[in-house]
């Protein structure tokens, strides 16, 4: 009953716009909201002028912006500063995973720092899942592409909505060296802003490899508006263009594994058949990785590289009497680091 009362205010609303509009194109005169809001309150239905004033604003926001919104004064630090980060574990195998929400102020250097730990400890390699997941921070971007290329290089460049285009953006100095950690990088049509900039940044780079689906092209810089009642607009100013050439925002990248959307599931693990024997530690430690990568196509291509590559740096390393390290020779970065 609650959704259809709602579903009727929203209608009547809308009908009472279309009036006003309508009466408004004919007699040249401009309806107010107030007036809007007195014609659904002559009908009998209940509405806040303040409320139908806010719905206004973001309509309006969201027909330049579909992703922009207003935050109240105590949304405003949590969506700047809050995690970016939902999981971060260490699977068997030695294999990182880090589950990124979206690329906030400090989420750039939370994330290369957990790199950076799992290189200083050896690890077999890691996996960034950056799947539906967007973020502002461009700070955070170039934290994480000083990892993998010399701190200075360029990356990409702003192009607000109005004036000129800025001076290229360029990598950070790195937090430390993940020596030949592999990093995969999961994308998907929904990986976007910050993140797909990332992924942009990070394509063809020695020792990360891009699996998924193209990401959402066209990726847009957010930014918080201050608002003089403490509440803030978050909506788009501008677009990132390539570091060199036409000021042209870049396609969506196109990932070095390409999931097809129809298979993103694989067949959940099966329990059938297992042996009454006590199982060795590598059988569970197997079994608790295949769990981990269940139902996710992605996951399991990401890990079964990993595996790969963990199997040829041993092998390797026995015939150069070296302890086995993963071999990260993965193509060498093009110069242009927008390269879709």
């Amino acid at each position: 009953m609650r959704v259809l009362l709602k579903e009727a205010h929203a209608t009547l609303f809308c009908m009472a716009v279309a009036i006003l509009v309508t009466a408004a194109a004919r007699t040249g005169a401009a309806a107010s909201i107030e007036e809007v809001c007195r014609l659904v309150q002559s009908q009998g239905m209940g509405l806040e002028s303040n409320a139908a004033r806010v719905a206004a604003i973001e309509g309006m926001l969201k027909a330049v912006d579909p992703e922009a919104r207003i935050l109240a004064a105590d949304q405003v630090a949590d969506a700047r500063e809050g995690p970016s980060v939902d999981r971060c574990e260490e699977w068997p195998e030695g294999i990182g995973y880090v589950r990124v929400t979206g690329l906030r102020d400090n989420g750039g250097r939370q994330i290369a720092t957990q790199l950076v730990a799992w290189a200083g400890a050896g690890r077999a390699g890691a996996i960034v899942d950056t799947r539906g997941a967007g973020g502002a921070s461009l700070s955070s971007v170039e934290e994480l592409a000083g990892l993998f290329m010399q701190a200075g290089q360029p990356l990409y460049r702003v192009k607000p909505l109005r004036g000129k285009t800025g001076e290229p953006r360029r990598a950070s100095r790195a937090a430390g060296s993940i020596n030949r950690l592999p990093v995969m990088l999961l994308v998907d049509d929904r990986t976007r802003d910050a993140c797909a900039l990332l992924a942009a940044a990070l394509k063809g780079r020695a020792a990360v490899m891009l699996i998924g689906a193209p990401t959402r092209p066209e990726p847009r810089v957010r930014e918080f508006i201050r608002l003089s009642d403490g509440e803030a607009v978050f909506m788009a100013t501008g677009w990132v263009v390539e570091a060199a050439g036409a000021d042209l925002p870049p396609a969506s990248v196109t990932p070095d594994v390409v999931v097809d959307g129809e298979t993103a599931k694989a067949a959940p693990v099966s329990k059938d058949g297992l042996s009454s024997k006590p199982p060795s530690e590598k059988a569970v430690q197997d079994r608790r990785l295949m769990e981990k990568v269940s139902g996710d196509v992605c996951l399991a291509r990401a890990t079964d590289i990993l595996l790969g590559l963990k199997a040829v740096g041993a092998r390797r390393g026995m015939a150069e009497g070296e302890a086995g390290v993963p071999s990260t020779n993965f193509p060498a970065a093009p110069a242009n680091s927008i390269s879709e």
